[in-house]
């Protein structure tokens, strides 16, 4: 396209950018709360195997969670576990509020930090390369 001698560095850069200004898309995954300090899967199983059996009383829902909790143990991983051993009722409903506070606590400090100026969003630092003029960038969030 261009000769080595026809463009400097400065120039490609330009060039690059323009071709990020306009109708710009990115998609994100759920790999990026990971990046921000939120907890994966398998931080999560090992909460969920902590905290869990403190909030079941009933027999058949203790013997429940420990057959989805030994999965867990010998390297299945928690959606597996969960497809392969249905929770009960008030297992699943256990479930979802250890996974809420665990998550809700995560986000809390990343939050803070960012408020506090310790760090920033790496989202943020990347949004921040592209020089995005009229129509703006649309951004896809998936999983």
């Amino acid at each position: 396209m261009w000769g080595e001698d026809e463009m400097d560095l400065d120039e490609i850069k330009k060039v690059i950018q323009d071709f990020f200004q306009e109708n710009t898309i990115t998609i994100i995954g759920s790999g990026l709360s990971v990046a921000e300090g939120i907890p994966g899967m398998k931080a999560l199983a090992e909460e969920l195997q902590c905290k869990l059996p403190t909030k079941l009383a009933d027999d058949n829902d203790l013997e429940n969670w420990e057959k989805i909790s030994h999965n867990l143990s010998v390297g299945v991983g928690l959606e597996e576990s969960l497809h392969n051993v249905k929770p009960t009722e008030t297992v699943e409903e256990a479930i979802r509020e250890v996974t809420a506070e665990f998550i809700r606590g995560a986000e809390k400090n990343t939050i803070e930090e960012v408020l506090s100026g310790k760090r920033c969003f790496r989202l943020s630092s990347y949004l921040d390369r592209f020089n995005i003029r009229n129509s703006g960038i649309t951004i896809i969030m998936i999983g």
